[in-house]
């Protein structure tokens, strides 16, 4: 369904009623803030793919018992680092069953050219934290049409969009069996306030006439304290192969969910590589997005998004 939840002498002047006043407002912001959730046991956990002869593999990363998944993020690796080029991915998902209670993160991605060596992986992490500390938790979803056309672009909101805010988002880029590699993920993010989570996917070739279709995820939970989403370009803006963006959460916080994007102007041989938020303790977000088959085209920055929160 789309849109909704998967589950001195100026002191003075003042006088007493002034500085009363005052006061009253201070401790009134002190107590908003301390009001506000603070989320717990925040953990990051690792999976990797295990199908070595297909091109195109997933991962998914489940969440222990007691915590639930509030972000995630996947990245690709291959035995010899130029294949990396060659690979994309067209999946960062996070799930929840509330039949069994299970929760956690996919990531997929497929070879745009093939490997001759199928010696890579595609990894997911998906960052989980106690559910008891996940206050308005929702898992919210919408999508594109199913169309012909070049590039897909959708967006879907918290529920209660004064009350809560993402804190964690993904992306699937959805086409006919055997033709996932036509269609690759450029954009899955946050917005700069959080309040949404935005999504692209793109033609490799813009020849290719197959359908596809789009999906964008939001998770969602009331706002906690010192949240915060940080945003960083690459310091490569121009043509080249590879760009690189991290974003680094303000002193006191924790990263808890990553996003990251490719600039519009980016040909449709452009697409992620890696979206991930990094241990809780080390504060970052990073990105990496590269191009399929050389360009001297200027394709601009990426942009890495930190979704944060107090520790």
């Amino acid at each position: 369904m789309r849109g909704k939840t998967i589950r001195s002498l100026a002191v003075a002047a003042l006088g007493l009623g002034g500085l009363a006043a005052l006061a009253g407002t201070a401790e009134a912001a002190r107590a908003g803030a301390l009001a506000a959730p603070k989320i717990t046991g925040v953990v990051r956990v690792p999976a990797e793919s295990a199908d070595p002869e297909s091109d195109k593999k997933t991962a998914v990363a489940t969440c222990p018992a007691g915590k639930r998944v509030i972000s995630g993020g996947g990245w690709v690796s291959a035995e010899q680092s130029g294949d990396v080029a060659k690979l994309a991915l067209i999946e960062l998902r996070p799930f929840y069953s509330s039949q069994v209670g299970s929760s956690g993160y996919h990531a997929s991605a497929v070879e745009t050219s093939v490997v001759p060596s199928a010696k890579w992986k595609v990894h997911a992490y998906a960052v989980c934290a106690d559910i008891s500390s996940l206050k308005g938790w929702d898992l919210r979803l919408d999508y594109t049409d199913t169309t012909d056309r070049p590039k897909h672009s959708k967006e879907v909101g918290c529920a209660d969009p004064a009350k809560q805010r993402v804190v964690g988002t993904g992306a699937v880029a959805v086409t006919a069996r055997g033709q996932e590699d036509k269609v690759t993920l450029q954009i899955a993010r946050p917005s700069a306030n959080g309040d949404i989570a935005r999504a692209q996917s793109q033609k490799v070739d813009p020849a290719y006439t197959g359908l596809h279709r789009l999906d964008v995820y939001a998770i969602c939970v009331d706002k906690p304290q010192g949240y915060e989403v940080k945003v960083a370009p690459s310091p490569q803006k121009d043509s080249e192969s590879i760009k690189v963006a991290s974003a680094n959460c303000s002193s006191g916080r924790r990263p808890l969910g990553a996003g990251g994007g490719i600039s519009n102007v980016a040909p449709p041989h452009i697409s992620l590589k890696r979206i991930i938020p990094s241990n809780p303790d080390e504060g970052y977000a990073q990105v990496i997005a590269g191009e399929h088959t050389p360009t001297n085209a200027n394709w601009d920055f990426i942009t890495a998004y930190a979704i944060c929160a107090a520790k």
